[in-house]
């Protein structure tokens, strides 16, 4: 009689796609380096794979939070065995140790393969004294870097002067030949350390999750400084006494060629940066309207002049835009979107919870005459978006009126016509809406779904 293999299914997996596999894991998730420890731990066979697959080691994060429980000498001993692992792999490191009291013998471990950095994330918290072992490297010792991520608490800005303390004299990133992506969060300063700008084609000037707070005065002077830029997102804290009347004084325009994605969100200087961008090449173009809770409600009719003098000035064609609409209202996102003809693929985080505005919106989504929920003959002049072929819409009200009209919206842009009216041109294709939504529409849209239609929850 013969006897099975006890072998779990896994194991019989070529070595070479469990690797792929466990790169994938670990890329996924860079900042929880833990995950490479947890794969060698499963079995003696994951163990022998995952310790002979350097990339799995090259994710190296130091964070207090996670070894809060152990000791400086934990930490060493973790990061000698990711070094010893990663054989010569490129690294990227992400550190925010600000509850280690001395940290030194690891930072300086790791300015001992500054050569190997790829990526750099920092993490700066008080006493910013600590993180300088990283930076007393000479020049041409980054060779390979080719990201920087700068982010510190309010602490460290209000303690540290850059024109006087040693951050300013780090010059390491300057000369870094290939570092192309920067990322500035929270109170770091642009003019805190010395940068590249001028081969940078990723700049972040604060993030979704860390705005910055910075002068216009400096961001217009980098803006300048980058003419390779790509990608460009503005989440800033704008300093009002020192940019007064900035826009009077600023008089020539910002020509960024190459660039191709904009997001501005929560920036009081959206309407400058409006006026004053020219970019040709951008189909990307992501907003957040900035609204003070000091002021009135937030209106963007006052800026749509600005940004069509900007689309007007750039002669550029936005295929896919993301709007959130927590402070505008229904008919602000109308209003912006009808300059926006060339739209493919729109995404919209909705916050209002009036479900009359929210169906009001939807059916203008199809060019509705009214109550009757006819579509206009000529898609391309009565209704938003006749190119559109994906659209995302966060945040509807699951009533059966809303429903109902996004129920004829999709059908009506799939081609299901009635009544002789002309088909729109192109015919949407994806639909991302969230879940109770979806499990609404799905049964009265299976003839959409069999013709092509992909509906999807978030």
């Amino acid at each position: 009689m013969k006897i099975k293999s006890l072998s779990a299914p896994i194991r019989r997996l070529h070595p070479e796609i469990i690797s792929e596999i466990f790169k994938y894991a670990v890329h996924f998730l860079p900042r929880h380096a833990l995950h490479s420890v947890r794969l060698s731990h499963v079995c003696c066979y994951w163990r022998h794979l995952a310790l002979s697959t350097s990339y799995l080691w090259s994710f190296i994060s130091l964070r207090w939070e996670v070894w809060k429980q152990r000791g400086l000498s934990q930490h060493q001993s973790m990061l000698d065995h990711f070094l010893g692992h990663s054989g010569s792999v490129p690294l990227s490191l992400f550190i925010d140790l600000h509850g280690v009291t001395d940290n030194s013998p690891l930072l300086r471990t790791l300015a001992g393969h500054a050569p190997r950095w790829k990526a750099l994330s920092l993490y700066v918290r008080g006493d910013w004294s600590y993180i300088l072992p990283l930076f007393r490297i000479t020049d041409p010792s980054l060779p390979l870097l080719e990201k920087v991520e700068l982010k510190c608490n309010h602490n460290f800005i209000h303690n540290f002067n850059p024109k006087s303390g040693p951050l300013g004299e780090i010059t390491c990133f300057r000369a870094a030949p290939k570092l192309t992506s920067i990322t500035l969060g929270f109170g770091w300063k642009l003019d805190t350390v010395a940068l590249p700008w001028s081969q940078l084609t990723n700049l972040a000037v604060g993030t979704s999750g860390a705005p910055i707070h910075a002068s216009m005065f400096r961001i217009v002077d980098v803006l300048r400084q980058c003419p390779e830029l790509v990608n460009l997102e503005l989440v800033a804290r704008q300093d009002e006494e020192r940019d007064e009347g900035m826009a009077d004084q600023v008089q020539d325009r910002i020509v960024l060629n190459q660039l191709q994605s904009l997001t501005v969100s929560n920036a009081p200087m959206e309407a400058f940066i409006f006026r004053h961008l020219v970019v040709p090449n951008l189909h990307h173009f992501t907003f957040t309207p900035y609204r003070d809770h000091r002021s009135p409600p937030y209106s963007f009719t006052s800026y749509l002049d600005a940004f069509e003098s900007f689309l007007t000035r750039s002669r550029c064609t936005i295929t896919t835009a993301t709007l959130s609409s927590r402070y505008v209202t229904y008919g602000d996102i109308t209003r912006l979107f009808e300059r926006l003809s060339d739209l493919q693929d729109v995404r919209i985080h909705l916050s209002h919870s009036y479900d009359e505005s929210q169906k009001s919106f939807i059916e203008s989504l199809g060019g509705f005459e009214e109550e009757w929920l006819i579509p206009f003959d000529h898609c391309s002049t009565s209704c938003l978006f006749p190119s559109l072929k994906r659209i995302t819409i966060h945040g509807l009200q699951a009533s059966p009126g809303l429903v109902d009209a996004l129920v004829s919206v999709i059908r009506y842009r799939c081609g299901f016509v009635e009544g002789g009216v002309e088909s729109p041109r192109v015919r949407l294709a994806f639909a991302f809406f969230d879940e109770t939504i979806v499990s609404a529409l799905a049964p009265h849209l299976q003839d959409c779904i069999a013709s092509g239609l992909h509906l999807y929850s978030l």
